[in-house]
Formats: structure tokens, sequence, C-alpha cells
């Protein structure tokens, strides 16, 4: 159980103060478009600088201490890969270094997934149309919308508290499902007007 608030939060790319409160078993919306929304949830879970505001959790402005800790609470799904801060992850799907065999690998190795969730990644990707067999496949086969939809079935599966999710691609209602039955707080970076993103 927990409950996010953002009180004024401002980050680089967000010069417009954001206060929201989500609890657990809730979802809430903000609109940006998918640079601007992963940046917001980058700095939520302290990955980015926020240039203004608090983020707390159950009452408790996070901090360099405490983010860590958030952090392996909160399942985090990019709307794609490319905009991950991570070099790794993007060499890994790019083709390049040591990049694991199978995506299910790739989940294990370059997503730090535990293996023991991985049934828990197929669960949630049948759900979301991705097909349990291009786990077998190398990760650099898939395409954006396969990416996109493992991205958030792995971000589900790693979630104990709180999930972040920018510009979902699942099927509507998908997020309150998630949250009623898994118990989570849910926040959704989602396209602002005229954005293309399906099924949000």
């Amino acid at each position: 159980m927990a409950t996010l608030e953002l009180n004024n939060v401002l980050t680089a790319n967000n010069n417009k103060p954001i206060s929201l409160c989500v609890k657990t078993g809730h979802v809430e919306r903000v609109k940006a478009d998918a640079q601007n929304g992963q940046e917001l949830l980058l700095a939520i879970i302290g990955l980015r600088p926020l240039t203004g505001g608090v983020v707390c959790v159950d009452g408790a402005p996070l901090n360099t201490l405490s983010a860590p800790v958030f952090r392996q609470l909160t399942g985090y799904a990019p709307c794609d890969i490319q905009l991950t801060p991570d070099a790794a992850i993007e060499n890994a799907m790019r083709g390049g270094g040591n990049q694991p065999i199978t995506t299910a690998q790739w989940i294990v190795e370059a997503l730090g997934l535990p293996a023991t969730l991985l049934d828990t990644v197929e669960a949630q990707g049948a759900v979301l149309g991705f097909d349990a067999r291009l786990m077998a496949q190398p990760p650099s086969t898939l395409n954006a919308e396969q990416r996109r939809r493992l991205l958030l079935a792995t971000a589900v599966a790693r979630a104990r508290q709180l999930l972040l999710v920018c510009h979902p691609l699942c099927p509507e209602g998908y997020l309150e499902q998630v949250a009623t039955q898994r118990q989570l707080a849910v926040l959704a970076a989602v396209p602002t007007e005229g954005t293309q993103n399906p099924s949000v």
C-alpha cells in the first residue's frame, strides 16, 4: 500500500507545476508528450533532477537515500527503450555488446527482472497482445509496438507498490484492472491531444 504525491513538481522539460495524489488501487493520468512524460516519470523515481517541488510517498519526501529503496518497489515502463537513460539497455536492444540470446534472457539480464517473474510477464503480455513465442527470439527482432507491450508487462510484473507508465499501449481499462487486482498506485503519462497513440 502506498500513496504517491506530487507537490508543485517541475522538471527541466516541464515548467508547469504538477500536483496530484495517487493512492493504492487507483490510476491517475497526466498529459504530456513522450519525451516530457518520460522526464517526469524518471524524476519521480530519482533518475532525473527535479527543478522544483517535492515527490512524497506516504507523506515522506523522497531524497537521495530513500529513492533507491522506492525504485525497488516501483514498476516503470518507458514509452520505448530508446528513451531510457541506460545505454547498456539500448546497446543490448540494438545488438551490440554481449546481447542476450533470447528476449527472456534480456528481460532478466538487461532489465534486471528476477527470472521467477517471467511467467507473470508472459501472463501480462498475453493480456496486452504480446505473443509469448517472441520470448524465445532475440530482443533485437522486436518492433516498437512489441517492445512497448513487453516493457509494460515487465513493469507490471516488477511493481510491488507503484506502477509508472509513459504512453501505455494497452486495452481500455487495463491500468485500472492492474491497479485494483495487484493493489498498486498507477501514474500514467498519456499523450497530449493530437499525439498518435492507440488503445490508451
